[in-house]
Order: C-alpha cells, then sequence, then structure tokens
C-alpha cells in the first residue's frame, strides 16, 4: 500500500514535468519485487531459521535501499523518499532488536549523509507551478498520514501487551488463592484428621506394648506408614504455600507422638 501511494505520488510529478516516467515505473517495479521475494521466502524455512516470522529485518533493508536509490537518482524528488525512509524505520524498528535497528541506522545515515554532502540539490523542492505545489503537499499530507496509522498501530500494540499482561498478573493472583485454598485445607481438614489419627494410632501402641500382645508390631507399622504420609502432607502443603508455617508446625507436632510411640 505504502509503495501503490508513493508510485501514484510519482505519476503526478510526471505530469508535472518534474521527472520523466522511468522514475514510477522502476520504482513501482522495485517494490513489487521485494513484495514478491518477501512473499516467496514466507514459503520457506527461513523465517524460522532466522527467528523473525515476518522477515522485518530483510524487508528493512530492502526498503531502505529503494529509498536511498530514490534520493541518490531522483535528487529532485529526495524530499519524497526521505519522508517515506522515515515511515520505513517508523514501521520497521516496531519488530526488531535495537541492535539490528542501530546498525541499519549508522549504514543509511552514513550513506544518506554522504549524497547530501554532495548533492546539494537535495534541499530543493518543487514549487515552480500550482501542480509541483499541491503535489507536494499532498506528498506531506500522506505522509502524516501514514505517521498517524503507525502510531494508532503502536497504541494498539501497547494496549494488547497492556491486556496479556493484566490477563498474566490474573492468572497468577488465582494460582496463588489457589494454593492457599490447598494449603488451607490441608492444614484444617486432611492435616487435622492425620494429628487426631497419629495420636490414636500412638496410645494403641502404648497399651499393646504394655500388655505384651503380639499385634504392636502391625501397629508400629501402621503408625510408620502414617508418619510416612504427614511428612509427605508437610511437602504438599510447603509446596502449595511456602509461606504457611502453621502447617509445616502441625505436621512436626503430629510425627512427634509417632516417632515417640516407635521407639
Amino acid at each position: 500500500m505504502s509503495y501503490f501511494t508513493d508510485v501514484f505520488l510519482l505519476c503526478g510529478f510526471v505530469f508535472a514535468g518534474s521527472i520523466p516516467w522511468r522514475v514510477p515505473v522502476v520504482y513501482g517495479a522495485a517494490g513489487a519485487a521485494e513484495c514478491t521475494l518477501a512473499w516467496f521466502l514466507f514459503k520457506t524455512s527461513l523465517p524460522r531459521r532466522l527467528h523473525d516470522e515476518h522477515l522485518t529485518l530483510l524487508r528493512f533493508v530492502l526498503s531502505c535501499a529503494i529509498q536511498v536509490a530514490g534520493i541518490a537518482l531522483v535528487p529532485q524528488l529526495a524530499f519524497l523518499f526521505l519522508t517515506t525512509l522515515f515511515i520505513v524505520f517508523g514501521f520497521a524498528t516496531l519488530g526488531l532488536r535495537i541492535r539490528d535497528s542501530m546498525a541499519v541506522w549508522a549504514i543509511v545515515a552514513i550513506v544518506v549523509g554522504g549524497i547530501v554532502i554532495r548533492v546539494p540539490e537535495l534541499f530543493l523542492v518543487p514549487h515552480a507551478t500550482l501542480l509541483q505545489r499541491v503535489l507536494v503537499g499532498a506528498t506531506v499530507m500522506m505522509s502524516l498520514a501514514r505517521c498517524t496509522i503507525l502510531g494508532t498501530f503502536s497504541s494498539h500494540l501497547r494496549n494488547v501487551v497492556s491486556f496479556h499482561l493484566q490477563n498474566a498478573r490474573q492468572s497468577l493472583e488465582s494460582n496463588d488463592e489457589e494454593r492457599a485454598r490447598t494449603a488451607t485445607i490441608l492444614h484444617e481438614d486432611l492435616g487435622q484428621d492425620l494429628v487426631g489419627i497419629s495420636l490414636m494410632l500412638s496410645a494403641c501402641v502404648s497399651r499393646l506394648r504394655r500388655r505384651g500382645e503380639l499385634d504392636a508390631a502391625d501397629m508400629e507399622l501402621a503408625t510408620k506408614q502414617l508418619c510416612t504420609a504427614i511428612q509427605k502432607t508437610r511437602l504438599i502443603a510447603a509446596a502449595a504455600r511456602p509461606g504457611v508455617r502453621g502447617v509445616q508446625n502441625l505436621v512436626k507436632s503430629a510425627a512427634k507422638p509417632l516417632a515417640g510411640g516407635q521407639r
């Protein structure tokens, strides 16, 4: 769409007598070639290998090359290619790493700076006829429109990121609540039941030992298994909510009478 807009403006300058017909033709062909190349590369494994789903860096470099070539070869309309270059940088750097953006900026800045020094015509804007002035104004307006689209797109990206961050925060809070609920269940329900069972088994083991009953060994085995269950409960409670000291103290106190009953 951006290339189409530029070709339309270049055709207007052809009618105004500022440039020959071959300029919009070559520019349109270069833009079409860049888009076609990107489309074919999307079908390959290159985006995956480069970890660049949209081939942003490659398209950024090619677009900059086209605009810089326009500045060098058509200096009388350098302002048009310069404004388009600003748009290219604005959109492309949204999806690039800072290192890649700075590298392309440095190269383009050096090349364009050298062209500006050597070609003084870059500072001239076509203004001899009314049509030329209208086209210059249209170029500025279209640049502003594309800048507005860029700003709107950036705002949309911020909203999307904010939405996902909010969802992630809510998910974490929900997980914390679930972990707290699990720890509470372990503390108030399962933990209390285990403590009661451990106390009863400890008392039974003590009585059986005093009577010399042979079943004391079986009861001791049961108490050992219960002690293992209590230790597992402590681990689950600590994992569910590490800050719950009461759960850990509870299972520790539950394990004490069992250990005493086994001695």
